[in-house]
């Protein structure tokens, strides 16, 4: 028998500035039973919260195609230590953009 998973220690930011798509990874994520799920609008959003909290983010989901600052900006500034605390923080990249052109 397979040992049941537990994420309620996990705590995840969301950085979409779609209100669909937020409230979509959101409820997964519920679902999944992730102990608190914060969201940002946008890449510099973002970093004022990881600032706000330190160390009490565990994971990052974030959008690539952001207004103010997107993903790949959040990206770069969060490796370089912006907020030293998340330097090595996991981020996901997730995204809606098709690389197919028609």
């Amino acid at each position: 028998m397979a040992e049941k998973i537990s994420f309620k220690s996990v705590n995840v930011l969301v950085v979409e500035d779609e209100e669909f798509s937020a409230r979509f990874v959101t409820r997964i994520l519920e679902e999944l039973g992730v102990g608190r799920v914060a969201t940002a609008g946008n890449g510099a959003e973002a970093l004022e919260k990881l600032a706000a909290e330190p160390k009490n983010i565990d994971l990052v989901i974030c959008d690539i195609e952001m207004p103010e600052m997107d993903g790949y900006e959040f990206v770069r500034r969060a490796r370089y230590g912006t907020v030293s605390e998340y330097k090595k923080l996991p981020i996901l990249i997730l995204t809606g953009q098709d690389t197919e052109k028609t």
